[in-house]
């Protein structure tokens, strides 16, 4: 489950000319649509095999999406044209109305993005919007998959042979003896062929066949209907014997490498082309108004765009992932691992290759690099000078020695494992720009735990990880607090795959596997600002208790206390001591999202309020990570931009116009990590001063809700100390909700008030106020949140299968028992198989593929690809409220409260209290009941 590459030299036999081919093939697993990103980055064009028994699926979507994004040229293979005669397609005309179904299908997920794109554009330049019908059919032109323009061709792999209509043309010219550019003008469209006439004819009548049909289609379905028509007598190595003759006589005929080759050098563009027109995409710090006036990135980008691999051109390499590669497979390296093998019986068998493209120059051995991080010349130094040792060019599973690689060429770079994490950038000059970080349509967001079964190998173990690390582009490590080590996957199956390699390559130890660990969110629902005030006091939540030893206490005595404070709550005339409290502190405490606290030495009071974001407001937010990142960064007009789209998108989805001035006039940060969909407001904030602040954007109205800093607390703290110590706390917060510590999404806190306290301290033992404001405010964001609507929020995966009719109950059976929920369910022209597309949880996928293969007589094979997002709409905190309803229902909600069961379940896995109150279930029943009846005893006493 790797990309592999192989170097070919390719000569048409109608040209003079040879073309270097670099061919790198990527898994087709929806897990490792990584490895695609990977590969697309160093290419120039793309092949899109789609399987023509299974139609269009979910990952042809994603790889067709990461190839326009990256501005990858695409052409089209419908491959496996010969398990059509062995199923549901009877005869060449059905397959003919097949094949145009699947182009169909291909073609209506290219327009929506052409749309996509165009939208874009005429929100940037609104004067295109009158032209926009002319410049989508110039796009459809250009980049639609059309038989007719050569960029489709037709396969099967397994017995290697294709044909495109470029080359059948050719065959058919040589064989019916006419030109071959009417055959290629004819061949696929409403014409049919008249063999009496050598011409072609437009299609006139239903009762004539295509042209394609009779002089493409017919030939081969002839070839299979003999094998088709077989008797079940007939052995297996009698069928095997005739399917090789069909595969010579086919791969003879239509051979697939010169198809395909040939179709690579007429579609797709050369380095010269591509570079030119991908740089922007890959590169957008050298297009940007400074580096027009830099002489040196100047002359980068202009070596780029013209692929110059002269020895003064200035050296520009890509790295997109460090292989592992077997020493064995590496020439240079083989004789020293075998010797050393010999003295080191566990000497490291793999060395890390990094996979790479040269861009510009001319990369030789001993010639000297600066080798770049991601992060470099984003406001952090991650470059080192190295000398380059080892070249190779990549020859499918084994390396070839080289002395230098040129321009437009893909190759190994060896010895860059202690330099490079992953990914980088090399460069003849350090003031070269990064190229853009890749972007994985693929997530970790399955995690185990590992821990070796010998304590002994720990340190090995460790070692393997960070190999594993290096090697995985989307894998994720790292160290808990309490020493675990975690590994994170875009999958089941890529998970099963990092095991095997770790425990194969890498550790090559023993090491236990915890079950798996699934992430989820916190947020609250969207709420209004401001709430009207109800006459009886809001009844107290349960709260999630920090202690770890819970309070002694007999159980029905816990139960009597909890039913005569609810009694307390109906009664008008007394209020609760915590809500008296709440009254008189925070003037109006019944409003939800409220809360306060003071710091440890108690000068300092803070009042912090948590709202809700629409959750589509979260989406866009996070579609956006990359330039939340560098928002301080941006120059007036792309800030301008992005809070325009920000405030438009806050107005689409009904939110406070109070919520929008305080957030576009006071915003501190997002976060966590400065790029989450979390922000932290105060309007103790000069407007000019706002993260979002641009003269360009400016918005009115927001002055009135300014509040100044009591002036006592500058002698103790400064402003600016102050909010940086607000958003410290609200970073810790926002990393870690206080539903199961996972991490907040969609949470927006606004500091409503800070007060000053008079306290007479000798010395403060608590030490700074900073430090105090800090875990003072990531406790009250904590509090805030709680008191708000939390929900916990779970992802979700997109499955697409193909299920025949027959074994449909079953499956939706299996469906329905993992809370999934049916998206469409299409059916295949002609045929009784059904395209399923189900939303199944995360956490209810382990096992699911199997169970469904199963049930499908081994024959359905789901495909799973991360989804979104979703809240899950339980309250985890609704309990019944009457003495009448507990007694009906006891400790249970009908039906079973979903967040409540997701939130005890990660917190019982993380070692997390549970709840004050800790009791058996089978007697819980018979105390609810016991605890009424003294309840009820009690009141006639006190009468």
């Amino acid at each position: 489950m790797k990309s592999s590459s192989i170097s070919i030299i390719y000569h048409p036999p109608d040209i003079e000319e040879k073309y270097l081919i670099n061919l790198i093939d990527s898994p087709g697993h929806v897990d490792f649509s990584f490895e695609v990103s990977s590969a697309l980055r160093l290419s120039d064009g793309a092949l899109v095999l789609v399987d023509a028994l299974e139609s269009v699926c979910q990952q042809t979507v994603t790889v067709i999406r990461q190839a326009w994004e990256e501005r990858v040229r695409m052409c089209l293979v419908i491959n496996k044209l010969d398990r059509l005669p062995f199923h549901f397609i009877k005869n060449s005309s059905e397959g003919f109305n097949h094949i145009k179904a699947i182009l169909q299908e291909v073609n209506t997920e290219i327009s929506s993005l052409i749309t996509m794109e165009i939208n874009t554009m005429i929100e940037k330049n609104p004067s295109i919007a009158k032209g926009r019908e002319k410049l989508i059919e110039k796009m459809e032109e250009q980049h639609y998959f059309a038989p007719e323009k050569g960029n489709v061709a037709f396969a099967s792999s397994l017995d290697c042979w294709a044909f495109s209509v470029d080359s059948h043309s050719e065959f058919l010219s040589r064989k019916l003896g006419i030109d071959k550019q009417q055959v290629k003008k004819h061949l696929w469209g409403d014409f049919y062929f008249n063999f009496t006439k050598k011409t072609f004819l437009p299609l006139d009548s239903e009762a004539k066949s295509p042209a394609f049909v009779t002089l493409a289609l017919d030939p081969i379905w002839k070839e299979y209907d003999k094998l088709v028509e077989l008797p079940d007598s007939v052995s297996n190595a009698k069928h095997n014997e005739l399917r090789a003759k069909v595969k010579e006589r086919l791969s003879k005929q239509m051979p697939l490498d010169s198809c395909v080759l040939s179709l690579v050098v007429r579609c797709l563009p050369s380095p010269k082309v591509a570079q030119k027109q991908r740089l922007p995409i890959l590169c957008p710090a050298l297009y940007e108004a400074g580096a027009s006036k830099s002489p040196e990135l100047l002359k980068i980008r202009r070596a780029i765009e013209k692929v110059d691999c002269s020895d003064t051109a200035p050296v520009v390499v890509y790295v997109s992932k460090m292989m592992p590669i077997d020493k064995t497979q590496i020439s240079d390296l083989k004789d020293d691992y075998l010797a050393e093998l010999q003295v080191k019986p566990n000497a490291d068998q793999y060395s890390l290759i990094a996979f790479s493209r040269v861009f510009s120059g001319k990369l030789s051995k001993d010639s000297t690099v600066y080798v770049m991080g991601p992060k470099h010349s984003k406001g952090f130094a991650d470059i080192h000078k190295i000398t380059v040792r080892n070249l190779y060019i990549f020859m499918g599973m084994n390396l070839n020695v080289c002395d230098f690689l040129l321009a437009g060429s893909v190759g190994g770079i060896g010895g860059l494992d202690s330099y490079l994490y992953k990914v980088g950038t090399l460069a003849s000059s350090p003031e070269c720009p990064t190229f853009n970080p890749m972007n994985y349509k693929s997530k970790p967001i399955i995690k185990v735990a590992i821990e070796a079964e010998n304590l002994g190998d720990m340190e090995k173990l460790a070692e393997g990880l960070k190999k594993l690390n290096r090697a995985e582009p989307a894998v994720e490590v790292y160290l808990t607090e309490s020493g675990e080590y975690i590994l994170c996957t875009c999958g089941e199956v890529h998970l099963q795959k990092c095991i095997k390699d770790l425990r194969d390559e890498f550790a090559k130890v023993k090491f236990k596997i915890s079950d798996h660990i699934v992430n989820f969110r916190e947020t609250i629902l969207l709420q209004d600002l401001k709430q009207k005030k109800t006459k009886n006091p809001p009844e107290k939540k349960e709260e999630v208790v920090q202690e770890s030893k819970p309070i002694p206490i007999h159980p029905v005595h816990a139960l009597i206390m909890e039913l005569e404070k609810e009694e307390e709550k109906k009664s008008s005339d007394k209020l609760t001591t915590l809500y008296l409290e709440k009254l008189k502190h925070l003037k109006g405490e019944n409003q939800r999202g409220m809360a306060f606290d003071k710091t440890p030495n108690g000068r300092c009071r803070l009042f912090v309020r948590a709202i809700g974001l629409d959750f589509e407001v979260v989406k866009w937010l996070e579609n956006r990570r990359d330039l939340l990142r560098r928002v301080t960064e941006l120059t007036q007009e792309q800030l301008a931009e992005f809070v325009n789209q920000f405030k438009a998108k806050l107005e689409e989805h009904s939110t406070r116009r109070k919520i929008i001035n305080l957030i576009l006039s006071y915003l501190l940060a997002f976060g966590p990590k400065r790029h989450e969909a979390n922000l932290i407001i105060s309007p103790f904030l000069q407007t000019a001063q706002s993260l979002l602040y641009t003269p360009l954007a400016a918005n009115v109205g927001a002055e009135k809700y300014y509040q100044n800093v009591p002036k006592e607390l500058a002698e103790y703290i400064s402003l600016q100390e102050l909010h940086k110590s607000i958003v410290a706390g609200f970073e810790l917060a926002t990393l870690s909700g206080p539903l199961c510590e996972e991490p907040m999404v969609g949470a927006c806190f606004l500091v409503e008030a800070i007060e000053y306290e008079e306290v007479k301290l000798e010395a403060d033992p608590y030490g700074p106020l900073s430090g105090q404001v800090m875990s003072t405010m990531r406790e009250i964001c904590r509090k805030a949140f709680i008191n708000a609507e939390p929900r916990i929020v779970e992802g979700l995966y997109l499955c697409t299968m193909q299920v025949n009719s027959d074994i449909l109950g079953k499956i939706y059976s299996v469906i329905n028992k993992r809370r999934g929920k049916i998206v469409s369910e299409e059916l295949l022209p002609e045929t009784n198989v059904f395209t399923v597309r189900v939303l199944i949880p995360v956490v209810e996928s382990f096992g699911f593929a199997e169970e469904i293969r199963k049930k499908g007589d081994g024959i359905t094979d789901p495909q799973m690809t991360f989804s979104h997002w979703e809240i899950v709409n339980e309250d985890p905190f609704f309990v019944a409220k009457t003495a009448e309803q507990m007694e009906e229902f006891g400790n249970q909600v009908q039906p079973p409260n979903l967040g409540k069961i997701i939130v005890e379940k990660v917190r019982k896995r993380k070692g997390l209290p549970l709840s004050l109150i800790h009791i058996s279930e089978p007697t819980r029943q018979a105390e609810i009941s016991y605890a009424v009846f003294c309840l009820k005893k009690k009141k006639k006493k006190k009468k």
